[in-house]
């Protein structure tokens, strides 16, 4: 029997839907009964009409793609949407993988480096050393390295890539020849091939560019159309699929689209605005969310060769999305679940779908958002604590206050001293959300937490300042107090040198940053706290 290209689409859909009852449910599932009737999907764009070529056997694969994770480890409380986390990452992927289809792993750089340091605490270092064990634990396959990632070599080091993924550099050569990368992660080669599962997957490294004074003084980087022409050149020829990662500009998409047409599949971190997967000059662009909250999952059906241009399927409706989750499937497939005479009609499904997919290469992308659904034990669990426990010890001793004789005048006064002479000010302060800024911790159950100490309480692991998060230490200096904002103030006013620092849009963000505070209005925040008597 012949199909239709509608009856094609409508056929995917339906793989998609039910075989992926493997994945973790999506924040929006609820329980109850389920409704079977399949919405309609939106048709491929005329001018995306499938050209059949080398028909093939049909091979099936997923991408879990991330990028731009930005230092962060775990999902924050505070934003709108506190997504993410090795552990939750972990618990998707062991779920992706039960859908029984190769995985590869693939990370588009700017990883190592936080975004802003929280208050000035060093942990850069120990930070970029997690992040790669936490990767290598995960399963990642190849990391294209990054602008931010190369300075995280230049201006930290300390940490090495010993079992963390493959690296690219995506294009980047130092000016010294001589000069050797200790920390092993700027790859010598910009390009790779990973097996699993009978397929062979290219994957070229394309890193954007950077304005870093620290980086334009060691390194060069060449033109990413140029780096790619190269690869292609050394590349097998028996590969199924060719991909280009990195972490370039929309632009830079565009036009190694244009002129790059043998890497049908370009991969990269999200720029300013995030963008829905795309066509351009028959090349599929895809972008992934920042941060390590999703996972983009590209799901392809292989039918034809690694020059067949790919076909992208529309976004899969969501009201079918309730079979993803194990505890409705029983609803939603009768109560007897998949019994011998569902199983086979899937098969046969399926096998009428590869027949119709041959000679084509199919492409459906979905954001995977990594919710609390994905709360439970992870092979990284070990990992994180350990990280975690570190950084609580850094900023103990860090705390910790040496003989009176030598103490630096950078040290914290606490409120108690800043009430005797401010005490309108303080008052405005105790009915402000700064101040039970720890108490949420407290109700989080996040008090030993150092990824959220940096901005709930004052001066967290500096001389002085808030340490281990003991009844005295929460007295003192939990919260976010004057010297959080105007910096630490003993012996003021005494001593004529000791000044409260101005308050700045620059101060805000230390803590309000486009990760953490996604809504963050300086005028509109600074007017709720301000302790001045201005109006």
């Amino acid at each position: 029997m012949v199909f239709s290209l509608p009856h094609l689409i409508h056929r995917i859909a339906l793989f998609f839907l039910v075989f992926c009852v493997g994945c973790g449910p999506s924040e929006s599932s609820r329980t109850g009964s389920v409704a079977l009737a399949l919405p309609d999907l939106p048709p491929l764009a005329a001018e995306r009409s499938p050209t059949r070529g080398v028909e093939r056997e049909v091979r099936e694969l997923r991408i879990a793609l991330t990028g731009a994770l930005r230092g962060e480890f775990q999902p924050c409380g505070c934003p709108t949407l506190p997504y993410g986390g090795f552990a939750r990452r972990a618990v998707f992927l062991e779920e992706l993988a039960k859908e029984g289809f190769p995985v590869f792993q693939l990370d588009a750089g700017e990883v190592l480096l936080k975004g802003v340091s929280q208050h000035g605490r060093d942990d850069a270092a120990r930070r970029a050393q997690a992040l790669l064990d936490l990767m290598g634990i995960l399963g990642v396959q190849v990391m294209s390295v990054g602008p931010t990632d190369l300075l995280a070599v230049e201006t930290v080091g300390g940490f090495r890539n010993a079992n963390g993924p493959q690296t690219l550099n995506g294009g980047w050569s130092h000016q010294d020849s001589k000069q050797r990368d200790s920390t092993g992660l700027l790859g010598r080669r910009n390009w790779t091939v990973l097996k699993q599962g009978g397929l062979s997957v290219a994957v070229v490294g394309l890193s954007g560019g950077s304005v870093s004074p620290e980086l334009a003084n060691r390194y060069q980087r060449r033109d990413l159309i140029e780096v790619a022409r190269e690869a292609l050149g050394e590349l097998p020829e028996t590969v199924d699929l060719i991909v280009g990662l990195g972490s370039f500009s929309a632009e830079e998409a565009t036009a190694l689209a244009e002129a790059v047409p043998e890497i049908r599949l370009l991969l990269s971190t999200a720029g300013r605005a995030h963008q829905e997967p795309r066509h351009h000059k028959g090349i599929v662009i895809v972008e992934t969310p920042p941060r390590g909250r999703y996972v983009t999952v590209l799901r392809l059906l292989l039918g034809s060769d690694a020059h067949q241009e790919i076909q992208l399927q529309g976004p899969i409706p969501t009201a079918f999305e309730a079979l993803n989750d194990r505890r409705e499937q029983a609803v939603a497939l009768g109560k007897e679940g998949l019994t011998p005479a569902k199983k086979e009609a899937i098969k046969a499904s399926r096998a009428q779908l590869y027949a119709q997919a041959k000679g084509l290469t199919i492409l459906s992308v979905e954001q995977r958002p990594l919710g609390s659904v994905f709360d439970r034990p992870s092979a990284v669990d070990k990992r994180v604590a350990v990280f975690l426990e570190d950084l609580v010890e850094q900023a103990v001793e860090g705390a910790e206050l040496p003989p009176a004789i030598e103490r630096p005048k950078e040290v914290y006064a606490t409120p108690s001293k800043c009430v005797r002479c401010h005490v309108q000010e303080f008052g405005q302060w105790a009915f402000s959300a700064h101040k039970s800024a720890t108490s949420i911790l407290a109700e989080r159950s996040a008090l030993k937490n150092p990824e959220c100490l940096g901005c709930h309480a004052t001066g967290f692991g500096k001389k002085g300042g808030f340490g281990d998060p003991t009844p005295f230490n929460l007295s003192r200096l939990g919260g976010v107090q004057c010297e959080a904002c105007h910096g630490p103030l003993a012996g003021h006013p005494e001593n004529e040198s000791v000044v409260p620092q101005p308050v700045t849009e620059q101060t805000c963000l230390q803590c309000h940053d486009e990760a953490n505070s996604p809504e963050f209005d300086y005028t509109a925040y600074h007017r709720k706290i301000r302790c001045d008597r201005s109006p």
